[in-house]
């Protein structure tokens, strides 16, 4: 077998296409060295070669086959998205792991254990949206119970000032000018006498005036309250 050997300015080159394409870009000089040649190469350089690539693959193989991968080698606590990628490192442990089963039974009952929890989580929330939901209905509920107590609460304030203002101009005293009676006693120009007989009223003389008559005697006593209507019999009965 032939081999292309070329030498440019000292420079070795095995390819003819890259030696010729070298010398058409040199610049012409008079020290320019140039030269090219054959030469015998054994046949079973090329098997020697793949066996050599061969033997490395195996020692590779070999070596990845040997990596026990623990547990505490790609059990993580992930808590951001970017934790959820496989670095290249673990990515090419795992590769040559020689516990694959063992790392698998593991992982996948990590992702039924965060699968079930997953789950759990998402009948709270769901539980908690009802709740959620009922307690909002209650809260309108009640605001617009209270808003109809409050409205109603105005209306009584209104009707206790009204009946408050009533008590108030009762309670006050109201002068009622007094009226001079006709005397019937028939004392004539010699003077009335009616001042010399018993004047005071018997319970019955009072129970028969009507109303106007029975304002003036109360009014001429003074009598404004039921205070003043207990003391005047108590003195006076």
């Amino acid at each position: 077998m032939k081999k292309f050997e070329g030498n440019i300015n000292g420079k070795i080159y095995t390819d003819e296409k890259e030696f010729d394409k070298a010398l058409s870009t040199l610049e012409r000089s008079d020290n320019m060295y140039v030269s090219y040649r054959y030469v015998s190469v054994p046949d079973d350089t090329n098997d020697e070669t793949k066996l050599l690539e061969n033997k490395n693959k195996n020692k590779v193989a070999i070596e990845c086959n040997k990596n026990y991968v623990s547990e505490n080698q790609y059990v993580r606590n992930i808590n951001n998205k970017k934790d959820v990628e496989l670095d290249v490192e673990l990515t090419n442990t795992l590769k040559c792991a020689s516990n694959k089963s063992d790392i698998k039974r593991n992982v996948c009952k990590k992702i039924a254990d965060f699968g079930n929890k997953i789950e759990d989580n998402l009948l709270h929330i769901n539980e908690l949206k009802s709740d959620y939901k009922k307690l909002d209905e209650k809260m309108k509920l009640i605001n617009s119970q209270i808003q109809t107590l409050d409205d109603a609460n105005n209306n009584y304030y209104l009707n206790k000032e009204y009946y408050t203002n009533i008590k108030n101009l009762l309670d006050t005293p109201v002068d009622i000018p007094e009226t001079k009676e006709d005397c019937d006693c028939g004392c004539g120009s010699n003077g009335c006498k009616c001042k010399d007989k018993n004047t005071t009223p018997t319970l019955k003389d009072i129970y028969d005036m009507s109303p106007e008559e029975l304002a003036r005697y109360l009014n001429k006593r003074k009598i404004f309250t039921l205070a003043d209507l207990v003391e005047y019999f108590l003195k006076n009965y």
